[in-house]
């Protein structure tokens, strides 16, 4: 089994360089309608993956309901950060520290609906989340 501390790391490092190309690609004047053939290859890649590959996956109504949500606030993230990197005027060294936010909210509803604790340690790390993204977006 892949360690997820490798596949976190990696994440980390991939949204960093997406989030880069895409300013990239918006400051040289790209057009953002190249990116729908990207993004429904990409579908059809995972429905692909999923269609000869997950032979026993069992859907019940309650997964159909997950899947409408994540697809949905999937399509909110990709909209709107397109929307964010792509304005002239838009400078990733604020945009993604306020993306970055979206950590401080995972981990609040991770507590309020998943169980998970919110230890001292964790309170201080938020704190400190948040004065470090102010301190790097506010300039």
């Amino acid at each position: 089994m892949f360690d997820w501390r490798i596949a976190a790391v990696i994440t980390m490092f991939a949204l960093g360089v997406y989030n880069f190309l895409m300013r990239k690609f918006f400051a040289d004047g790209e057009d953002w309608r190249v990116l729908i053939p990207m993004v429904a290859f990409g579908a059809l890649v995972l429905t692909a993956y999923y269609v000869f590959a997950q032979k026993e996956v069992k859907l019940t109504g309650n997964s159909l309901a997950y899947l409408a949500e994540i697809a949905f606030f999937g399509l909110l993230v990709l909209v709107f950060s397109l929307l964010a990197t792509s304005h002239p005027q838009a400078q990733l060294t604020v945009v993604i520290p306020i993306f970055a936010l979206s950590t401080v909210i995972t981990i609040l509803l991770a507590a309020a609906f998943l169980g998970e604790q919110i230890t001292l340690t964790k309170g201080i790390g938020i704190l400190l989340a948040l004065a470090s993204i102010y301190l790097i977006a506010g300039t």
